[in-house]
């Protein structure tokens, strides 16, 4: 004999989940994870292009972001040819 938490949904009923904010889609949660590695790949490369390690400011760039696009691009100065002559 089945008790009253027989069936195929049975489970399904004592799940419960938080309210979805208004205006809310699953597409912000995406566009944030997006963004955030468009910014790592941006970095790392940055990075490289200043004689530094693309992979370890990768990794550094998951926790900190966008402040460590502004420590690459004022601490690090090019380590190129200087254009005087």
């Amino acid at each position: 004999m089945a008790g009253p938490a027989a069936g195929p949904h049975a489970e399904a009923r004592f799940v419960r989940q938080r309210p979805i904010p208004k205006g809310y889609t699953p597409m912000d949660r995406t566009s944030y994870g997006l963004g955030w590695g468009t910014l790592l790949m941006i970095n790392a490369g940055l990075a490289q292009a200043k004689g530094k390690s693309g992979l370890l400011w990768g990794v550094i760039s998951l926790f900190i972001g966008p402040l460590a696009t502004l420590i690459l691009v004022t601490v690090y100065a090019h380590s190129g040819p200087s254009a005087s002559a």
